[in-house]
């Protein structure tokens, strides 16, 4: 019995200190008081002061690859480029390769990786590197080709 008592104190001194600030005192709520109750100012939130959602995508991000190859003995070297542009805001750029490897930060705009593609391995292999800005989302793919090793056919 005397738990329960300082059980239903402490949810009656819990439900005071959450009605007080909203209404300004205990008991004075509008409609069932006296009507000489007044509602104390709340504060208000503001677009500004509340956290913001996933950045709205306004335009999309778009990614350009670009790479040259050269010779490294019966070895084809390729030097890869990707650029990126549009999207929520370059400053939130991350870059990803899939068949090469980069060679900058992944968000560093443009973006850079090399491939290099050895006798005995495949002639022709594909490269993609994807962007996004937490937003959207582009890729590009390019098939490169094993122009050095004399083993390979010669391929456009």
């Amino acid at each position: 019995m005397r738990k329960s008592y300082h059980v239903t104190t402490f949810l009656a001194v819990v439900a005071l200190l959450a009605v007080a600030p909203v209404y300004g005192e205990a008991g004075a709520i509008p409609g069932l008081s006296d009507g000489s109750a007044q509602l104390s100012p709340v504060a208000v939130a503001t677009a500004a002061d509340l956290p913001g959602p996933e950045p709205a995508c306004f335009t999309q991000v778009s990614v350009s690859l670009s790479c040259s190859s050269s010779c490294i003995g019966d070895k084809t070297r390729y030097a890869c480029t990707a650029t990126g542009s549009g999207g929520y805001g370059a400053q939130w750029y991350l870059f990803s390769w899939t068949g090469a490897n980069p060679t900058s930060g992944s968000n560093d705009n443009p973006n850079y990786a090399n491939r290099v593609l050895t006798p005995g391995g495949p002639c022709e292999a594909q490269i993609q590197v994807s962007l996004t800005d937490g937003c959207s989302y582009d890729s590009a793919s390019r098939t490169i080709y094993d122009y050095c090793d004399s083993s390979c056919e010669r391929l456009p």
